[in-house]
């Protein structure tokens, strides 16, 4: 039976370092890694958002999981995941969607990294939550425990997150 691999998934509020460590991660372990779908496609409509974009875009997270499980590697690191969208869709239009509950809660071998947004707030055309990142931080680690995910807080430099996650996984 092939094992399955290990997804490192890192989550948390905007303009909190998970794109950073997406990548020093990925070149740290050797792993394949995934970009966050969203800001792809927000880039590429070119117009305000939608709640059907938000659905466009878990389609597009679902066919990139899809095809991670295709490649032959022992981890994958994600950059977002189904709990921001699941967080976003509750934040922004005050809803849930249940394909995208169920593959939250369906999914297996994650190990989520929640990024603490303990480091200055960077300016993007694509964040709106300047002044509310510790509270959506609360927010995405109490869904953690309510879905039973195995987790692991960061903070500080680049530098120490990688080390953190290293520490966590004995590597």
């Amino acid at each position: 039976m092939k094992k399955e691999p290990l997804h490192i998934i890192i989550t948390g509020p905007e303009s909190a370092g998970k794109t950073t460590l997406t990548l020093h991660l990925a070149h740290q372990l050797n792993a394949p890694w995934n970009a966050e779908v969203a800001r792809t496609f927000l880039e590429a409509i070119n117009r305000p958002y939608t709640q059907d974009d938000i659905l466009t875009i878990a389609s597009l997270q679902l066919f990139n999981l899809n095809a991670a499980k295709e490649k032959a590697a022992p981890i994958h690191i994600f950059d977002t995941s189904f709990l921001v969208l699941k967080i976003w869709l509750k934040e922004k239009y005050n809803t849930t969607v249940t394909w995208i509950e169920e593959t939250l809660q369906n999914a297996d071998n994650e190990l989520y990294i929640l990024c603490k947004p303990d480091i200055p707030w960077e300016p993007d055309p694509q964040r709106e939550n300047e002044l509310d990142r510790d509270r959506l931080f609360e927010i995405y680690e109490k869904e953690l425990i309510d879905l039973g995910k195995r987790y692991l807080v960061v903070s500080g430099s680049p530098d120490e997150r990688v080390e953190m996650v290293k520490e966590f996984l004995k590597v």
